[in-house]
């Protein structure tokens, strides 16, 4: 089911970068797209969120060993797609950029060289964490959850008065996106550990219904995202995401949808490939050489289905070289 989930948080991202007009070279034919209504699919972010924290649940040792090998296990795609894709198309523009802006790369913490890098310093932050929050939350879910969701905020709140304004860009996003994502991966997190989504109960209710209630629970969290994402800094995808993964997870233990799920499936496994892959065709710095694959059409609806497909295919050919060569065992 996480990942179903992580297959529609791609899905949802891919549409939500590939109907931005600013992120192409050739003019593209936006006639028949309705650009406001795709700023709701940024709840894809929550999502993304939520399920560090649900998947941390999980995990047997909760400790730093725990993280970084998870770290390790993201990092490794990243730094793949970097050194073999984006730097041979800009080395020299790399290696002159300085050694701050060149560590920044690698860990994320600036987009010049290579778009939506900065999951790795917020997996890197959660993985940092988790280990004592996780333990604090163990003793009293709820309460101490309620308790380190306020500490967020608040720590969020005096960061964006006495801290940030003195960080330079870098550093100001990541304690900005740590901290306003802490509360969402914690939701995540207690999800997982009191099994709220294993509690509702759908067996007694029509198919039909199920599916008219969770088509339209994950249609409207989407289109609240949309009008109200962040506001007094608070990201309010802290109470959407959780509703839209809920939606999709009875909707996928209702029915089978085989052929679907399958889809699905394989989409989230491939998902964070897909994410570090589409910095190659919205880069500027590196997208004249990447993106003439996806603009073989004109209209943007043709693009960014196509863009999907594509970086569908390459994210599955990476992943399996790349698990091949570890030794890592599973069908593709």
């Amino acid at each position: 089911m996480s990942s179903i989930v992580k297959g529609f948080a791609i899905i949802f991202m891919l549409i939500l970068h590939g109907y931005s007009q600013y992120k192409y070279d050739v003019p593209l034919s936006f006639e028949y797209a309705n650009i406001p209504a795709h700023a709701g699919f940024n709840i894809c972010v929550g999502m993304y969120a939520f399920m560090i924290g649900f998947g941390y649940a999980f995990s047997k040792t909760k400790d730093l060993k725990y993280g970084w090998n998870h770290i390790k296990k993201l990092m490794i795609p990243y730094l793949t797609i970097f050194f073999v894709f984006i730097l041979p198309t800009c080395y020299h523009e790399f290696f002159s950029s300085g050694w701050k802006m060149m560590l920044y790369t690698l860990l994320g913490l600036d987009v010049k060289f290579y778009y939506y890098n900065w999951f790795i310093y917020v997996f890197i932050y959660a993985m940092m964490v988790m280990p004592v929050f996780a333990r604090f939350i163990d003793k009293k879910p709820l309460r101490n959850t309620a308790i380190l969701v306020i500490a967020a905020y608040l720590a969020e709140v005096f960061a964006h008065f006495v801290i940030l304004p003195h960080l330079e860009k870098q550093l100001h996003f990541l304690v900005f996106n740590c901290l306003t994502l802490t509360p969402i991966i914690l939701l995540g997190y207690l999800f997982a550990h009191e099994h709220y989504y294993e509690k509702i109960r759908i067996d007694h209710l029509s198919k039909p219904l199920v599916l008219f209630a969770s088509v339209v629970a994950l249609c409207v969290m989407i289109y609240l995202d949309s009008i109200l994402r962040v506001g007094f800094g608070i990201v309010f995808e802290l109470f959407y995401a959780p509703v839209a993964i809920g939606a999709i997870a009875v909707l996928f233990s209702r029915f089978e949808f085989k052929y679907l799920r399958k889809v699905m499936v394989k989409l989230g496994w491939a998902s964070m490939y897909m994410w570090f892959l589409q910095a190659l065709v919205h880069t500027p710095i590196v997208r004249t050489v990447y993106q003439p694959v996806i603009t073989i059409f004109n209209d943007i609806n043709l693009v960014v289905m196509w863009t999907i497909v594509v970086l569908f295919l390459a994210a599955w050919l990476l992943r399996s070289a790349i698990d091949y060569l570890m030794g890592v065992k599973g069908k593709l």
